[in-house]
């Protein structure tokens, strides 16, 4: 997972919970401490609500570690990005994980890269 943000450390903390060793990459050392602060203060709640037990919360959190670089996801099967809406810096980042992750990798940008304004259509079809 690319980006410790709100929506990051969310999906790490999901990838994790369902058994993945997760790694969670970003440029700043507090932004990842924050994000396991999150997730840990989540996981309590799951076990106050009875949605866990301690050892699994204990579990969750050792599958995650956390990097500031992205020589973390040389080894994943599946990179998720979040890092950043700018396309400019996602297109650089992209370039860096298509060099930096295994071929057979699959590469995710959460949101999408979004298209011109004139090529979005509504739901139902039409032309905004």
């Amino acid at each position: 997972m690319v980006g410790a943000g709100t929506m990051g450390n969310g999906i790490a903390h999901v990838f994790a919970q369902a058994g993945w060793d997760t790694a969670l990459v970003d440029v700043a050392p507090d932004a990842l401490s924050r994000a396991l602060k999150t997730i840990q203060a989540n996981i309590e709640r799951l076990i106050k609500k009875g949605a866990g037990s301690k050892e699994q919360g204990a579990e969750t959190l050792g599958r995650i570690r956390t990097s500031t670089s992205l020589d973390a996801v040389k080894d994943a099967e599946f990179v998720v990005e979040a890092a950043s809406e700018n396309s400019k810096i996602k297109l650089a980042l992209f370039r860096e994980l298509d060099r930096t992750a295994p071929p057979g990798a699959i590469l995710l940008p959460i949101p999408p890269p979004s298209r011109s304004p004139r090529s979005r259509r509504r739901p139902s079809g039409r032309r905004r």
